[in-house]
């Protein structure tokens, strides 16, 4: 998790897909173009400790 306001430049990033799009209110819409999961996937990168 990052919290939101923590960084105050423009770090580059940019988002891979979206998880866990089942949960999410039907009063939201997601239309970015990103894949979206019901679940987690594979395709999400954790950092090595």
């Amino acid at each position: 998790s990052v919290l939101a306001g923590l960084f105050d430049k423009p770090t580059g990033l940019q988002g891979q897909c979206h998880i866990f799009v089942g949960d999410k209110g039907d009063y939201y819409m997601i239309d970015d173009g990103l894949p979206q999961f019901e679940k987690s996937t594979s395709l999400i990168k954790v950092a090595d400790e």
